[in-house]
């Protein structure tokens, strides 16, 4: 059976469980839920407890440990090795996770999160609209206008590795703090299994601050959004 739409979310900070189950009720569409959980963060007994607590809610939802590599991204292509693995078939790709930066943005961390979730999940209108948004062709991702983007930092080298990489010729915005909804046959253009568990390698290690240097792991926060600019649709705001 066709479902439409793959929620997939990294769970770091599994204390906003809550949070992220009430966004989640407001999506009115067949979804399958891939939940990810760090292995330092959780001892076997609490990965235990966590996944009741997503199960009883969502009885089909997957939830699996994975280590602390490529932040967010790492768990995001692993999840999607599997899919394009299994040859799955969804619509639509919903990207979540568990921000808080306040390292960046003291107790405005927490505002970051917010925007970025409540663009795409608000209240089960925002998310019907959203999605009709989509049934313009030339619209390829959705995320918080606020987000939208196009610094590039420190990361023009690690950039241009990955466009190389992809085949990416075209590319210019992406929404920073990496939570979107995308069509799923652009993905599919770009990550094939072997791609991905390949670029999966390549993440690094640990926690680490954009303004570290250059990473391979914020270089593809930006390459998810140039893939949609390639593929000849937009990245909007929403």
């Amino acid at each position: 059976m066709r479902k439409k739409l793959a929620v997939i979310m990294q769970m770091y900070y599994v204390d906003l469980w809550e949070e992220f189950r009430d966004y989640l009720q407001n999506i009115v569409d067949p979804f399958d839920l891939y939940v990810t959980v760090t292995e330092s963060v959780l001892s076997l007994k609490e990965f235990q407890q966590f996944t009741k607590m997503v199960t009883d809610q969502f009885p089909n939802a997957s939830v699996v440990m994975m280590q602390n590599k490529g932040l967010d991204i790492g768990p995001f292509l692993l999840t999607l090795h599997s899919i394009l693995k299994r040859d799955v078939e969804y619509t639509h790709v919903m990207k979540l996770h568990t921000k808080k930066s306040t390292h960046t943005m003291g107790e405005g961390g927490d505002g970051w999160r917010q925007e970025l979730v409540s663009a795409l999940l608000r209240d089960t209108s925002k998310y019907i609209n959203n999605m009709d948004l989509f049934k313009d062709r030339g619209i390829g991702m959705i995320g918080s206008r606020k987000w939208v983007t196009s610094h590039l930092e420190s990361n023009t080298e690690t950039v241009d590795h990955y466009k190389r990489k992809l085949k990416i010729i075209k590319g210019k915005h992406f929404i920073g703090g990496t939570m979107f909804c995308v069509r799923f046959e652009i993905l599919k253009k770009y990550l094939s299994p072997e791609v991905t568990m390949s670029i999966y390698k390549e993440l690094e290690e640990g926690y680490f601050k954009d303004w570290d240097g250059p990473t391979n792991t914020h270089a593809l926060e930006r390459i998810f959004g140039y893939m949609v600019e390639d593929s000849m649709m937009k990245v909007v705001g929403v």
